[in-house]
């Protein structure tokens, strides 16, 4: 999702002192994410000064960041009104839009923000994670190239030209690319590509090294399982040593919650065509939904979001006193992020995993 934005510095923008102290109050209280005390503060502030864009907009980024995500999008569309070629403003209602699947929608925020700051670089790398979700790789490359030469040092603009190339199954530029970043999940990335290229010395090598660093995500655990079988050659899976020992089998039924009338809402919600569709090249003759789903404020889909909730805790549950690498590292706090796929007749999902 694209990075909000917000003005740190609020000096010398026209206000007098004591409406520039507590917008500076206001700023601290975002930057610290004081996010639910800063809403009642947003609403007394603007109350009093109706005008000012940076406090309309602190208060609605606070509602974006408390999930209340109708509520910002409203805010946003309202604040344009008065204020239609401001970029900042622009560019968070496009991250708005984005989040919950409105991915056409984002691209003319975004598009609209750059024509007014042609340099504004968190525009720029929202418009390329667009134009990737709309399936349109070149453009997207286009832009996180933009960003490199605007900021040579940015190790997530350098991760996602790698990223795109990997897409684009340009494996030894993609390897190039991630070698200079240390950003996410870079390194499993570059292993993927070098296995991909067939290089069997220089994927044992950073296969190694990932190892001794303690680095640990699934894309390195699949890799590892597959190396072993294709250069026959033991790996180390720090992630899981066994998958198949946690593979869980389960339903989930009317009795979870999951009745008829939930199932039509969600499937008339996914034929509604409401939000573009993910250009997902695994998916033949089919449709995924894109954005979060879970972002979504409908009570069948918060509904179908408790009942994930519980299986996933009722799993983690099972198996807490395993020693496995997934285990012992599940993070304390975590979100759902889920989307819809609809099949035709004879049309079908490639195999993959989630990195």
């Amino acid at each position: 999702m694209g990075k909000s934005i917000f003005h740190r510095n609020v000096s010398g923008l026209g206000m007098d002192n004591n409406e520039t102290k507590r917008l500076n109050g206001l700023i601290k209280h975002f930057e610290k994410g004081r996010f639910a005390e800063l809403i009642p503060l947003c609403e007394e502030f603007v109350k009093n000064h109706p005008a000012n864009a940076i406090g309309w907009n602190l208060l609605a980024l606070s509602h974006k960041n408390l999930g209340n995500i109708e509520k910002a999008r409203t805010l946003f569309e309202k604040l344009l009104q008065n204020h239609p070629n401001h970029p900042v403003l622009l560019s968070n209602l496009g991250n708005v839009y984005r989040s919950i699947g409105r991915l056409q929608d984002s691209v003319t925020c975004y598009k609209k923000a750059i024509k007014k700051d042609p340099n504004m670089f968190n525009a720029i790398e929202a418009l390329g994670m667009s134009y990737t979700d709309l399936g349109d790789l070149e453009k997207a490359l286009s832009c996180y190239k933009r960003n490199t030469e605007l900021d040579k040092t940015h190790q997530p603009a350098r991760y996602n030209v790698a990223n795109i190339y990997r897409k684009l199954n340009r494996y030894e530029e993609a390897v190039e690319e991630f070698e200079l970043t240390d950003y996410k999940n870079g390194e499993s990335h570059q292993l993927e590509c070098l296995y991909l290229l067939g290089d069997e010395k220089r994927f044992k090598e950073k296969y190694l090294k990932i190892e001794n660093s303690g680095k640990l995500d699934s894309l390195i655990g699949c890799l590892g399982s597959h190396a072993a079988i294709r250069y026959q050659t033991p790996f180390k899976n720090p992630f899981c040593s066994n998958a198949m020992d946690y593979v869980l089998v389960d339903k989930i039924t009317a009795e979870d919650g999951l009745t008829q009338e939930l199932m039509d809402k969600i499937i008339e919600h996914h034929k509604g065509n409401l939000n573009d569709y993910l250009s997902q090249p695994l998916l033949k003759n089919g449709k995924q939904s894109s954005g979060n789903l879970f972002l979504l404020e409908y009570d069948f889909i918060k509904a179908l979001e408790q009942i994930l909730i519980v299986k996933v805790e009722a799993y983690r549950q099972k198996f807490q006193t395993n020693d496995e690498g997934f285990i012992k590292n599940w993070p304390d706090k975590y979100f759902l992020y889920g989307w819809l796929v609809s099949i035709e007749n004879g049309g079908n999902l490639d195999p993959h995993i989630h990195k």
